[in-house]
């Protein structure tokens, strides 16, 4: 009888060690479902702000395979999922000016301004978030739809703003051990 339930013990903690992966103090699982299709964790990074690379979220980005290549994850089917697991608190102001710049390195001119009313939009959805909260941002054909630690803000833009709000952590990245993070590669 103690040998079965050593085995049982045994069998349980293998299959809660193996199905997260753990980043910075921060674990993710490694296959989720969302819309009824099975994600699996492409990568996690951590991202650093201001010179003295200050640690502000652990990413991890979700798809339908794994890759290393930027070009793949870009044009791999939907849904794709980021999730943004806060290790410290950032203002809605902080938050914004983040994601202005990523598009602003991502994105060229015209592309920026064919999307500035979805990266307004998006922009606006920004509230204060606090260390251990969440940002998900699911990219969808149909658009992002962005779930701010736990509420459904709602679908925002269409599959070309999906594109361009993806292409942030990839193109022009201003965090590359993130992407590469991300990526898998780290």
């Amino acid at each position: 009888m103690k040998i079965i339930i050593f085995l049982i013990t045994l069998l349980l903690s293998l299959t809660l060690t193996v199905s997260a992966a753990t980043k910075g103090k921060v674990s993710m699982e490694d296959e989720i479902v969302y819309e009824d299709k099975k994600l699996v964790l492409n990568g996690q990074g951590i991202r650093r702000a201001t010179v003295f690379k200050v640690r502000v979220y652990v990413g991890g980005l979700y798809v339908d395979s794994k890759s290393q290549k930027i070009k793949t994850i870009l044009s791999a089917p939907y849904p794709k999922l980021i999730v943004m697991s806060f290790v410290r608190s950032a203002s809605k102001s902080k938050l914004v000016e983040g994601w202005k710049k990523g598009f602003a390195a991502s994105l060229d001119k015209q592309e920026k301004t064919k999307q500035s009313i979805s990266i307004k939009q998006f922009c606006e959805l920004m509230e204060d978030i606090k260390k251990g909260q969440e940002i998900k941002i699911a990219f969808l054909d149909q658009g992002v739809r962005l779930v701010f630690n736990g509420k459904d803000k709602g679908l925002i833009g269409d599959e070309t703003f999906s594109k361009a709000l993806l292409s942030i952590w990839f193109i022009n990245a201003r965090d590359e051990s993130l992407r590469d993070g991300l990526l898998g590669i780290e």
